[in-house]
Formats: structure tokens, C-alpha cells, sequence
């Protein structure tokens, strides 16, 4: 009985082992890039304005 469990434990320390190598090996490598530009944001908003924007002095005559 102990033999079969350690059977299995191999069996699953090798399945596991093997299905990592697979994964490593079959999938292409992410590091490099394809794009030759890259893309801009289209902006969803088409009718934007540039805010306008005024000083505000402090009045040292009305304080006093």
C-alpha cells in the first residue's frame, strides 16, 4: 500500500514537471515587440476646450 501511494506522489511530481517544461518550451516569447508605432489614444470626447483661466490678485487697498 505505502508503495502504490509512492507511486502515485512520483507519478504526479513527474506529470507536474513535464506539463511546466511543455508550457515553457511550446509558447512563443513575449520579449519582443512588434509595433513600429505606437498607437495613440483615440479620445472619445471630440468637442473639448482649453479652460481659460484668471489671477486672482490678493487686494492689499481694501484690507487695510
Amino acid at each position: 500500500m505505502i508503495r502504490f501511494l509512492l507511486f502515485l506522489i512520483l507519478f504526479y511530481i513527474v506529470y507536474w514537471v513535464v506539463k511546466i517544461l511543455f508550457r515553457n518550451f511550446s509558447q512563443p516569447s513575449n520579449k519582443t515587440i512588434h509595433n513600429s508605432k505606437p498607437r495613440r489614444r483615440e479620445n472619445k470626447y471630440e468637442d473639448i476646450q482649453d479652460a481659460e483661466f484668471k489671477e486672482i490678485k490678493p487686494d492689499d487697498d481694501k484690507k487695510q
